[in-house]
């Protein structure tokens, strides 16, 4: 392995001085900081950095902009963040077709703005969505609110160009919505946190963007009856773009007034009111949320995992369940007591009618968030769920799993690993098992 003057030496030789900063502060994951940040312009830089990094055995973690680096494990090794923040073009905007193909680093706050015009947009809301790149949103599986009326990543992904390991260019789907060649390498590396390639280009479906939009509160005394009224509201004749369980802390954080159901409403002005009269016959309690009002709870939903604006702070554990929603339904009052017995001040939100539900909390005390962390995976796991920790505080990190156990999928998970990247250069031990 060359030295790191050696290594600077050689890729300001092939990128130019510009495309390689020795600034790494921004990259650290988990204590562990590369060597050097790389900025490459175009597919076929990004080719020649990992054909590099191959023959000298370096290791590579691709990034964007940062903001979900606390997402997956540290890497084992870290030599160089491979940044596609340069490679941020809107390559192809189809209206007619409704499809957009774009570079990797291009933010979702950009792509809005390109495909806003013609009255279009990628509905996906993950936190940081001014900042998140599309291949960071890909390479991270991210989602919010949206979810329940728009589907995830994956739903919308129909094409993507990704570099391999070795250099090569490998590219899966293609710009038009019923070609469905490919698709499969669409959804590998959909979530793979960059253990499998470099993702450089996306083809999405895109969809009209609402004329009119409304968020409705509907307030409730505890989080079980919250979850029993968005059951209700599910079953009515609305179709929400989404609805939201708050608890207690998470409603008082958010500016309301304690637990309750956050509801969106989206649609052409005429249908926008029908639903929104539909709903207010049916809950007396209902707030029609003014637009500065509005705009605030959808951020907050948006950033809730984070607790902030930007990277998720060194002392907050974020936990994902997935359960069966009858399940969910019978642990969800749990969760903060029992967060509370070992000191923790926890918050939780739940995506209504998926089994998804997000807690956030500050940890205090080592040993007893700990505890709290292995309590809650078995609470998922006996209850026929999962639970992954998509941020945990700098203390924890190598004692509490990620992901949890991977079962009989990790052997294939690994043969993929093998495949794509023989020589583990790539994101080594970012991702579940160890990949």
């Amino acid at each position: 392995m060359p030295s790191a003057e050696e290594l600077l030496a050689t890729l300001r030789s092939r990128l130019g001085d510009d495309a390689v900063s020795e600034d790494t502060a921004a990259f650290t994951i988990g204590g562990r900081a590369p060597v050097c940040v790389l900025f490459p312009s175009s597919v076929a830089q990004v080719s020649e950095v990992l054909g590099v990094a191959e023959e000298q055995r370096l290791a590579v973690v691709p990034v964007g902009q940062g903001t979900h680096l606390r997402v997956g494990e540290p890497p084992r090794s870290y030599d160089i963040a491979l940044s596609s923040c340069r490679m941020a073009r809107v390559i192809a905007h189809e209206a007619a077709d409704m499809t957009a193909t774009v570079e990797a680093g291009l933010t979702l706050a950009a792509l809005d703005a390109a495909l806003s015009p013609a009255g279009q947009w990628l509905p996906l809301d993950p936190p940081c969505r001014e900042r998140v790149t599309v291949g960071g949103l890909i390479a991270a599986d991210l989602n919010g609110p949206l979810r329940l009326s728009q589907g995830k990543v994956r739903d919308l992904l129909i094409g993507i160009t990704v570099v391999l390991a070795d250099g090569s260019v490998v590219k899966g789907g293609g710009r038009v919505v019923k070609n469905v060649a490919g698709y499969d390498l669409g959804k590998l590396f959909t979530g793979s946190l960059g253990t499998l390639g470099v993702i450089v280009e996306a083809t999405f479906k895109i969809r009209p963007r609402p004329e009119h939009t409304r968020v409705l509160w509907i307030g409730a005394p505890d989080l079980k009856a919250a979850g029993d009224l968005a059951g209700d509201l599910l079953e009515t004749d609305t179709e929400p773009l989404f609805v939201e369980l708050l608890d207690h802390t998470a409603g008082r954080e958010a500016g309301m007034s304690g637990p309750g159901v956050a509801v969106g409403l989206g649609g052409i002005v005429e249908e926008v009111a029908a639903q929104q009269t539909l709903l207010a016959q049916h809950y007396a309690g209902l707030y029609p949320c003014a637009e500065p009002e509005a705009q605030r709870l959808m951020h907050w939903l948006r950033q809730f995992p984070l607790a902030t604006d930007g990277a998720a702070p060194r002392d907050t554990l974020s936990a994902r369940l997935s359960l069966l929603p009858t399940e969910l339904a019978t642990l969800l009052p749990r969760l903060v007591p029992e967060a509370a017995t070992r000191g923790l001040h926890a918050a939780v939100v739940a995506h209504a009618g998926s089994g998804i539900a997000r807690l956030r909390a500050q940890a205090g005390d080592v040993t007893a968030a700990a505890q709290f962390c292995e309590w809650l995976r078995l609470a998922g796991r006996v209850r026929g769920g999962w639970v992954v920790f998509d941020s945990l505080p700098d203390a924890l990190t190598g004692r509490i799993d990620r992901f949890g156990e991977a079962g009989p999928a990790l052997s294939l998970m690994r043969g993929i690993k093998q495949q794509l990247d023989r020589n583990g250069i790539l994101s080594p031990g970012r991702y579940i098992g160890g990949i």
